[in-house]
């Protein structure tokens, strides 16, 4: 039986091809991580402080309640479309009035203190630095509640989910009335912190 030559435009063996394959192998493993890296600001629970937080009770408890059943801290950064969106929820819903609220708010070029102010809440301009120091709070949106004795009932987040259209603080406070403990939920927004901004972004992509 004759034997078929074998054709000399195959090569089983090209290095060429095994290096193209090499690269876009590499190069789908790059594309995965930064992707995920991108992601993983925006996708997962950021920290937030505990409600037995030391450094965040002193510096509730240093704000006067006004004779208010429940003070109010919601903690936002300008920047992040997150808590640009718990501002249209304050700003446009009935607030109870046994709560005495106030924002703090990072990196505002005044805009949304005039819109908040003109709702009638107190805005108290923060840096991130006095933020992370005196509150032990890197990431925003943040919502905390504390009682008339200074105590911290509620820190965490606001939705179940990434900017998510069921905004919940006003059901956490109607459960803290009727003593309840509401379980924090988790802190889905930005990292307002250049620490933590630099630990979830270590290249500066966002």
């Amino acid at each position: 039986m004759k034997k078929l030559a074998p054709r000399s435009d195959v090569r089983p063996n090209d290095p060429l091809r095994t290096l193209v394959r090499v690269v876009f192998g590499v190069w789908a493993v790059a594309m995965t991580g930064l992707g995920a890296l991108l992601l993983s600001k925006h996708a997962i629970a950021l920290p937030a402080p505990a409600k037995d937080d030391s450094t965040l009770a002193a510096a509730v408890g240093a704000l006067p309640a006004d004779g208010a059943a429940f003070s109010a801290l919601h903690v936002l950064y300008a920047k992040c479309r997150c808590s640009q969106r718990i501002v249209d929820h304050l700003t446009s819903s009935k607030r109870p009035a046994d709560v005495r609220e106030r924002v703090l708010l990072v990196a505002d070029d005044g805009t949304l203190t005039a819109r908040l102010e003109r709702a009638g809440f107190v805005v108290i301009p923060v840096t991130t630095e006095a933020l992370r120091d005196h509150y032990h709070v890197e990431a925003a949106p943040l919502f905390i509640v504390s009682d008339r004795d200074g105590r911290v009932r509620y820190a965490g987040g606001y939705t179940r989910e990434k900017q998510g259209e069921d905004v919940r603080d006003l059901e956490i406070v109607a459960e803290l009335r009727d003593d309840g403990r509401p379980a924090a939920l988790p802190t889905l927004g930005c990292p307002v912190s250049d620490e933590l901004r630099a630990a979830l972004d270590p290249l500066g992509l966002n």
